[in-house]
């Protein structure tokens, strides 16, 4: 697999994307309005590639788990995945930005590539989510 440089990708257009599915974890963080902290569901997906051409995006790519990942059910390490997105081309010229995974931005239209699973329900609301993620934590 070879790198792709972000930059020939146009910032307004959907690329197609696959990627293997590592485990669900939580992070903390704090809320700028009220200074509260709150736990966040995330999931962790490595080898990130572009579908058309199979050039690697990113070694490891951390999202938010949200409702479109929930609907597809119980994920097992090294489940495949298909999803939408852009590259966000005005985040490039920041010096701190070094980490190429968090030039995709909006995530959307999660498949799963293998279509021969049990499909096992998880919770979809975010609170419910986090004591799931939690509770199957080793």
């Amino acid at each position: 697999m070879s790198t792709v440089n972000m930059k020939k990708l146009k910032n307004l257009t959907q690329y197609n994307f696959t990627a293997t599915f590592i485990k669900a974890d939580v992070t903390v963080r704090e809320r700028k309005s009220s200074s509260l902290e709150y736990i966040y569901p995330t999931v962790l997906l490595k080898n990130v590639c572009l579908v058309d051409t199979g050039e690697l995006i990113a070694k490891y790519y951390w999202l938010g788990y949200g409702k479109s990942l929930a609907k597809l059910g119980k994920l097992t390490s090294g489940t495949q995945l298909n999803f939408e997105a852009r590259p966000d081309i005005n985040v490039l010229g920041n010096k701190n930005n070094a980490d190429i995974a968090s030039l995709i931005t909006w995530p959307k239209k999660f498949q799963r590539l293998d279509k021969t699973y049990q499909y096992q329900a998880i919770p979809e609301n975010e609170n419910q989510l986090v004591g799931y993620i939690l509770s199957n934590k080793k």
